[in-house]
C-alpha cells in the first residue's frame, strides 16, 4: 500500500453493509486525522474497494484524502492485522465478530463498540469499548491507544492475544459445546 512501517495504521475488516457501520469508521478518521495526520487507514473486506460507487461517494464527500485506503478482499487476513496497531469493529450488531478475536491473536489492541455484539465481552479488559455511531468517542479511543508508549501498547496486545489463548481457543470451544450437548441429553433422560 505504500505506507511507511513508521507509520501509525487503524484498520478494519468486514463486508461493505449499513450494518457494519463504515460511515462512522471514516468520520473518526476524518476527525484522527485533523490532529495526527501521519496516522493511515485501512478497510478490507468485500466492497470496501475504489470501485464501490456507494461507498466512495458517501465516505468522499465525508473526507478525501489519500490516507484511506480500500483494499477490498484478501486472503491474508493474519497479515493485514499483524500490521495494525489498532483494531476497529464500529458494527451496528453482530454475533461473535471472529475478527475481533482474529486481531487478538495476532496482538492488535481492540476498539469496539458495545452494539458489536459479543466483541465487547471478546475484548475485556485488553481493549477499549465505545458507544456505537459517535465518530469523536471513537477517534478520542484510537487516540488514547496511540498515544500510549509503544512497550504499554504492545504489552496490552499480549494481553488480548493471551485472553483470546485462555478464553476462546476452539479445542476449548469444542469441549464447552460438548459438555452442553452431554447435559441437555443427560437431562432430557433424567425427566423421562
Amino acid at each position: 500500500m505504500g505506507i511507511p512501517a513508521d507509520m501509525p495504521l487503524i484498520g478494519t475488516v468486514g463486508r461493505y453493509h449499513p450494518m457494519k457501520d463504515h460511515i462512522t469508521f471514516v468520520k473518526a478518521a476524518k476527525l484522527m486525522h485533523e490532529f495526527c495526520p501521519g496516522v493511515h487507514f485501512v478497510m478490507v473486506g468485500a466492497g470496501l474497494t475504489p470501485n464501490n460507487r456507494e461507498f466512495k461517494i458517501a465516505a468522499s464527500t465525508l473526507f478525501k484524502s489519500d490516507v484511506i485506503h480500500l483494499i477490498g478482499i484478501r486472503f491474508d487476513i493474519p497479515r493485514v492485522l499483524a500490521a495494525l496497531d489498532v483494531f476497529a469493529l464500529t458494527s451496528q450488531s453482530e454475533g461473535f465478530p471472529n475478527v475481533v478475536g482474529e486481531a487478538m491473536a495476532c496482538g492488535v489492541p481492540c476498539v469496539v463498540t458495545e452494539t458489536a455484539g459479543d466483541a465487547p465481552l471478546i475484548v475485556g479488559e485488553t481493549g477499549l469499548i465505545v458507544p456505537s455511531k459517535d465518530p469523536r468517542i471513537l477517534a478520542t479511543a484510537w487516540g488514547r491507544l496511540l498515544n500510549m508508549p509503544k512497550v504499554d501498547r504492545c504489552r496490552l496486545g499480549d494481553a488480548a492475544r493471551e485472553r483470546i489463548h485462555q478464553h476462546f481457543a476452539i479445542q476449548d470451544i469444542v469441549k464447552r459445546y460438548e459438555q452442553l450437548y452431554n447435559s441437555l441429553v443427560n437431562d432430557g433422560y433424567k425427566e423421562k
